[in-house]
């Protein structure tokens, strides 16, 4: 059931305060370890637990010896790397349609994010808590097409509700190993 409640915040994008919350959202396993600090179990680590509970008992042993032959099928493999995400509220703006999560991230938490942002240690992380990573992990700011996408879907996004030519400073915050700030001219 979708619980929607009235918030008295203004929302980030414009400012509006006809904003909604939402219970609809969730926090990716990887977002949560590196902010929250907390590590979600994977399904594997989840049956492996409910299986040592269990008395040392026939039904015991074949249950195990069961998991054990799946565990080495590809698909068995993959279900047992497989962590869900988190639910959490999103606040949505009616106005301007800016969805984020409904809890404001201060710098401090998110440096643990972009820490060693697309060094291996990052990439080696993020691929433990999202297996999928890894097909794209090698394109991830390399690929000039997937640059251009990131590029063309950030100015189609900003062009919607930003008038451009009225920008005269921009700030890009996070992502790399140093803060910029550039001034643009007109």
């Amino acid at each position: 059931m979708m619980e929607v409640t009235q918030n008295a915040l203004e929302c980030r994008n414009c400012g509006s305060h006809n904003t909604l919350i939402l219970n609809q959202g969730t926090i990716a396993p990887f977002f949560l370890k590196r902010v929250h600090s907390i590590q979600l179990m994977s399904l594997g680590e989840q049956i492996n637990q409910k299986l040592d509970k269990l008395p040392d008992t026939l039904i015991k042993k074949t249950l195990n010896s069961v998991f054990q032959v799946l565990s080495n099928t590809t698909i068995g493999k993959q279900l047992n790397k497989f962590r869900s995400a988190a639910k959490t509220n999103i606040s949505v703006c009616t106005d301007c349609g800016f969805v984020c999560p409904n809890y404001n991230y201060d710098d401090s938490q998110l440096f643990g994010l972009y820490e060693d942002y697309r060094s291996d240690s990052y990439d080696s992380e993020r691929e433990f808590f999202e297996p999928q990573y890894k097909n794209i992990q090698s394109l991830v700011g390399k690929s000039g097409i997937e640059i251009n996408n990131r590029l063309n879907n950030m100015s189609n996004l900003i062009s919607k509700y930003v008038e451009l030519q009225s920008i005269e400073t921009v700030l890009d915050w996070g992502g790399g190993r140093q803060i910029h700030s550039q001034r643009t001219s007109q």
